[in-house]
């Protein structure tokens, strides 16, 4: 039986990516790991002073190099990738409820977008629908990805209720 990837596992970690961390799958595994750019940036200067580190990042640094210097992990999409305001646009657009739709669009322009937006979604009572539609986006983005990559994997996803 080949290894698959939980698609659950891939979403999460869509979902928790910031620009300080590169999250890996490994292909011959399916363990789905993130690696921070600072442990990163350490395993990559093979820094042999880890002695210096606590513990931990000694760990996290093993890790990382393990992960950077191993052909069985490729990078997840990063938010360049993702396309985080595409995916609030969408949303949007995609409202049936006029007034909503015409408030959030007027707040997702210009700088503290994405604030704005969070705090609209709350007083408009749409966040549900939100944190569903950013999800069912992600899982697009994840089931593309394994699929382009060659990654099987299995849908062990439940649509989340919100709060995401």
């Amino acid at each position: 039986m080949s290894v698959k990837v939980s698609l659950r596992d891939v979403i999460d970690q869509l979902d928790l990516e910031t620009s300080e961390t590169t999250a890996y799958v490994n292909k011959k595994t399916g363990v789905v790991v993130a690696i921070s750019k600072e442990d990163q940036d350490l395993a990559e200067a093979q820094e042999d002073g880890a002695a210096d580190l606590p513990e931990w990042q000694r760990d996290a640094v093993r890790e990382a190099r393990s992960v950077l210097d191993s052909q069985d992990y490729i990078a997840l999409p990063d938010t360049f990738d993702i396309h985080a305001y595409r995916i609030i646009e969408e949303f949007c657009s995609a409202l049936t409820n006029e007034k909503a739709r015409t408030v959030l669009l007027d707040k997702i322009r210009g700088a503290g977008a994405f604030r704005r937006f969070e705090s609209a979604i709350h007083q408009l009572g749409v966040a549900d629908d939100w944190y569903r539609f950013r999800y069912l986006g992600l899982k697009v983005i994840a089931i593309d990805w394994l699929e382009e990559n060659h990654i099987a994997y299995t849908d062990d996803t439940e649509q989340p209720a919100g709060g995401g």
